[in-house]
């Protein structure tokens, strides 16, 4: 067999410039004498109709060379002058596939062909990866090949989806992690497969499914299921290109020790959805610039009732960052838009989040009809349009929350709030909503985040979940039962209750921070002036520990709070809050009414000092869950009611038995 001498036409160069009517000559390297190159392959293999030697060169200093098969050359090459170029030894022509071996360092000899047998390039099928040519048949070709296909840089383009069946392994050269915008892949570094179809409705560039996305499965009884047995995906980048709804889509895809690692996916719709996942362990998987959200993980977003959406005993690690480039997130409103990571997951699941400058929330966690217990890990939460959620469902039992950082992203916002709902079996939230055993309540753990003058704070509507080796954290709303004090303040007012003024807020505050040139800070809360007995939190104004004086040193507007002068750099402003009103219900009888019911009735007041122009003392007659009475009687006759002067403070502190965090 022969070979040609680099390509069967070679041109050669002079210093850059074409050897035109050069010549080229093959010597032994050892003897010099000269040694046969040949027109053709066959002329080579025959040994017959040699070139000359020297071979004169071309107009285009080119000329067809030939090599004969394991001989070794020495090359000259001379312009036309008959000046040497260069010389090159021991040139050889390349070893015979059938007949060459392969020896690594302290292994065994193996044929060459042996050895290029044990890799499969999607170039194999006919992939070109220049990211125009459309190399959807020769990937489908090689998903339905069994063989595992490597794929070597570049970008290759797909004009549907490329379907998984049983078999179908894909490891290619390498994913692309894009933690900040701006930053593109390299067709020379990574591996990625780019849809370029005409997207639209369940438009995909990879499918890990036996059905059509959207398409639920027949087929659930072992041992012919739906579920894909034996598959792989690994080092590859997906891109979605604007243009397809569900870049990544994963469908009864489980029984896997890492059948889907290292893969990235960018600008889809949802750029990852996971549905019907049973016992699928995955290892990394990266989410960036979808225009809604990153990963949309046992939701049911196609309608199918019953629990063929449910995933559980899943297992990956989720990083997400700056989705939801279409930027519809508003909290509470679509409040699911924009989001890092939306996951429903079900019994013995576990997945690590990292979730950065996402335009939602960073992650939206919630139960499904498979129950608990679940563990989800929040590494690293920052910069998102907002905290995480946890949706908390009846029949979902034992979640728990292991948190790394938690941060805001900014200097200006100094406050990260994980938001607790409980609802109800139709979804809606529902007050007090969750098991009944406590020891199946949620459960967070090593909240951290206090960065600089950042607090953490847990917003809940129900009191049913407990917090864990944590310092600092704040509660709006519900606090876990048996967790302090849940609220304080004091109140001044006159005989006839007709100005009621907040002194001291309840244990929810903001901290800021000045920087000398800032006059506005968002608050936590929507709020009304400290002269106002509304329904609205009452917010007092600290700076460095000086209470200030609202119009003369700020004013507050709904969730904005404006200094008349911007707060020198360095100095801290604290906003404190009550989510407490004070009414005058009789003569000598004043309700404190909370913000919102407590766990029952059944927590410690303390009337710490209760003062007027006139005299008198004061017990606490009657509480409930959403409020508590005191009355006011003269001391010479306990028993007739006396209303107090003008000028008159109330202090209270309400708390249920248990450690203050």
């Amino acid at each position: 067999m022969s070979y040609p001498f680099t390509v069967p036409k070679q041109t050669f160069f002079d210093g850059g410039v074409i050897a035109a009517a050069g010549t080229i000559e093959f010597r032994s390297p050892s003897t010099n004498a000269l040694i046969d190159t040949f027109p053709t392959a066959d002329d080579a293999d025959a040994q017959t109709n040699a070139n000359d030697n020297p071979l004169t060169l071309d107009a285009n200093g080119q000329a067809v060379i030939f090599l004969e098969d394991d001989v070794t050359y020495k090359v000259i090459l001379k312009n036309v002058n008959g000046d040497t170029v260069w010389t090159v030894d021991d040139v050889r022509s390349p070893e015979r596939i059938d007949t060459g071996s392969y020896t690594p360092s302290g292994g065994v000899s193996r044929t060459l062909a042996s050895k290029l047998d044990e890799t499969v390039s999607v170039t194999d099928f006919g992939a070109v990866g220049d990211g125009i040519t459309d190399d959807l048949t020769a990937l489908q070709a090689a998903a339905d090949s069994g063989e595992l296909v490597y794929f070597p840089p570049g970008i290759y383009a797909v004009s549907d989806s490329v379907n998984f069946s049983d078999y179908t392994r894909f490891i290619g050269a390498s994913a692309f992690y894009k933690r900040r915008t701006g930053y593109t892949y390299s067709a020379n570094k990574h591996a990625v497969i780019k849809y370029i179809g005409s997207g639209g409705t369940n438009s995909c560039a990879v499918r890990v499914s036996a059905t059509s996305v959207g398409v639920v499965g027949s087929d659930f009884t072992a041992p012919s299921t739906d579920d894909l047995v034996d598959y792989r995906l690994e080092h590859i980048h997906i891109d979605g290109n604007n243009l397809a709804q569900y870049p990544l889509y994963i469908y009864r895809a489980g029984n896997q020790k890492y059948g889907i690692n290292d893969v990235t996916v960018e600008r889809g719709t949802i750029n990852v959805v996971m549905l019907g996942c049973f016992a699928a362990n995955f290892g990394r998987i990266g989410s960036f610039e979808a225009s809604d959200k990153g990963f949309s993980i046992g939701r049911d977003i196609f309608g199918w009732g019953g629990a063929e959406f449910n995933c559980f005993d899943l297992r990956a690690d989720l990083i997400a960052s700056n989705n939801g480039t279409d930027g519809t997130f508003v909290a509470e409103t679509t409040d699911e838009d924009g989001c890092g990571v939306l996951a429903d997951v079900g019994r013995g699941s576990e997945l690590h989040i990292t979730s950065e400058g996402n335009d939602g929330r960073s992650a939206i966690i919630g139960g499904t009809s498979s129950g608990g217990p679940a563990t989800i890990h929040w590494h690293y939460l920052e910069g998102n349009g907002a905290g995480p959620r946890v949706d908390l469902r009846p029949g979902f039992t034992g979640l728990r929350f292991k948190c790394g950082f938690l941060h805001p992203g900014s200097a200006t916002i100094t406050k990260e709030t994980i938001y607790l709902v409980g609802r109800n079996s139709s979804g809606a939230a529902t007050t007090n909503e969750g098991p009944i055993d406590e020891g199946e309540w949620p459960i967070f753990e090593n909240i951290g985040g206090k960065s600089g003058n950042t607090s953490i704070y847990i917003d809940s509507n129900t009191y049913k979940y407990d917090v864990r080796d944590s310092t600092g954290v704040k509660f709006i709303d519900k606090a876990p039962k048996g967790k302090g004090v849940f609220c304080s303040g004091t109140f001044l007012g006159d005989s006839g209750l007709t100005d009621i003024r907040m002194l001291r807020g309840q244990t929810i505050y903001d901290d800021f921070e000045g920087d000398g040139s800032t006059t506005a800070f968002t608050l936590s809360h929507t709020c009304t002036a400290p002269t106002n007995n509304s329904t609205n939190p009452l917010v007092r104004v600290y700076v460095n520990g000086v209470l200030q004086t609202y119009t003369t040193h700020y004013t507050v507007a709904g969730t904005t709070l404006t200094f008349v002068t911007a707060p020198t750099y360095g100095v801290k402003i604290r906003a404190e809050y009550s989510n407490a009103s004070l009414t005058r219900t009789g003569a000598g009888a004043y309700t404190i009414t909370f913000g919102h019911d407590q766990v029952d009735e059944n927590y410690h007041i303390s009337l710490t000092m209760i003062q007027g122009s006139g005299s008198g003392y004061a017990y606490v007659q009657s509480r409930a869950a959403d409020s508590f009475t005191i009355r006011t009687v003269n001391p010479a006759t306990p028993g007739t009611p006396v209303d107090l002067g003008a000028g008159f403070f109330i202090s209270f502190s309400c708390s249920y038995s248990g450690t203050d965090l």
